[in-house]
């Protein structure tokens, strides 16, 4: 879901970075998944999963580097549009 919407949204500046716990899938299932998205994949590797306890954990960071969401559980397609959406359509700042 996550991929799909970014290749929807990723002109309008939308991006997406995926990290996978070190035990979620074993490194070769995960290179063959990885090679089939647009959406790049890092493995976490030190156990520190941020401040939220759940997996997955979204965060959503405006285009100034602030977080504007940050939930553990699964997004549903409708869910991410509701956050994102109107993020994307601010203007980029000139900092």
């Amino acid at each position: 879901m996550l991929d799909s919407y970014y290749r929807l949204q990723q002109q309008a500046g939308l991006r997406i970075l995926a990290v996978t716990t070190e035990i979620s899938v074993p490194l070769r299932k995960l290179k063959a998944f990885a090679a089939t998205l647009a959406i790049p994949i890092v493995r976490e590797t030190n156990g520190n999963y941020g401040p939220l306890n759940g997996v997955p954990t979204n965060y959503v960071i405006d285009r100034d580097g602030v977080v504007r969401y940050a939930q553990a559980g699964a997004l549903t397609r409708e869910g991410l549009e509701m956050i994102v959406a109107p993020l994307l359509s601010e203007p980029v700042s000139m900092q």
